[in-house]
């Protein structure tokens, strides 16, 4: 009888474990703003209109100016420079290099760690696109300007932090608001 009891306690705990597991990864779907409809197929809710304004990067030694999330900062880093806001769901790394559109998206396409699944969106002048990585999506995105002599000013998001694509697509309109000054 204690068997029993036993077997039936331990399978009642493990069915309830079971079930909330589920509605803790549900729950996380819903903060990333990704879930999956009624025919299994995922959606992205709209991204929070986000209030927007002018950085001019002149100061910072790149002729350009970029609409940016309200209290987006700039910072001077020893190998690139970064935009980003203090919670992070915004960070765009700017660099002057001799790495065309075409290169970076070649190396994109070869990438067998962070595979292609979809060029979103391209220009003349950069990319937004949309990888897999352990399984998770994950977005990229690229932009460059003419700088002075061979290089370019190389606008990317910063690697290694993974958004949502809400997130992601606030990136790439911002990087397509860069005007030449």
């Amino acid at each position: 009888m204690k068997k029993l009891a036993l077997t039936a306690l331990a399978f009642s705990t493990l069915m309830i474990t079971s079930c909330g597991g589920e509605e803790k990864k549900e729950d996380k779907k819903k903060e990333n703003k990704e879930v999956k409809n009624d025919e299994g197929k995922e959606e992205v809710e709209t991204p929070k209109e986000v209030a927007m304004t002018e950085m001019d990067l002149s100061e910072h030694g790149y002729p350009l100016t970029i609409q940016v999330p309200e209290g987006a900062t700039f910072e001077k880093g020893n190998y690139n420079d970064l935009i980003k806001t203090a919670d992070g769901k915004f960070a765009i790394t700017v660099e002057k290099l001799d790495w065309s559109k075409d290169e970076a998206l070649g190396e994109a396409k070869k990438n067998d760690v962070n595979k292609l699944k979809e060029v979103l969106e391209e220009t003349d002048n950069g990319y937004f696109i949309q990888t897999e990585v352990m399984g998770k999506d994950d977005f990229h995105m690229y932009m460059s300007f003419p700088a002075e002599g061979e290089d370019l000013i190389i606008f990317q998001n910063e690697k290694g932090a993974m958004r949502t694509k809400a997130e992601a697509t606030t990136m790439f309109n911002s990087l397509k608001s860069i005007k030449q000054k």
